[in-house]
């Protein structure tokens, strides 16, 4: 499968599901033809429908994968949008409105497998 380098992502703590363009699926080598039945999912008042997947995602400055279910749109006007499940669950999020900033944290209570294949790490 393919990699892409870097991508921006809206965070955004009151969406249950993660979603991504189709563009982002064809950069890191899905098949569109194999998905199965296409969902229906509702963002901010827009009903789209969408192929539900499991990839595996890296937030920058991490080292370890986290598992992720998450739907492909096609005419979604966000590359990426992260939604609670699982991203929450492995991460600590916190919204600096003060300061404008989003900071994003490792879930001290979940383990993560290291990628250098020596123990467990983050």
């Amino acid at each position: 499968m393919g990699e892409i380098d870097t991508i921006d992502a809206l965070v955004d703590s009151g969406a249950t599901h993660s979603l991504f363009h189709v563009r982002v699926a064809k950069n890191i080598g899905y098949k569109l033809l194999h998905w199965g039945k296409k969902i229906p999912i509702s963002v901010g008042g827009r009903n789209y429908l969408g192929s539900p997947a499991k990839i595996e995602l890296r937030v920058a400055g991490f080292i370890y994968f986290v598992p992720m279910d998450v739907v492909f749109i096609d005419d979604f006007e966000l590359t990426a949008l992260l939604g609670q499940e699982q991203f929450f669950l492995f991460h600590k999020v916190c919204f600096d409105r003060a300061g404008m900033a989003t900071h994003i944290a490792r879930n001290p209570m979940m383990s993560f497998p290291d990628l250098s294949g020596q123990g467990m790490g983050d």
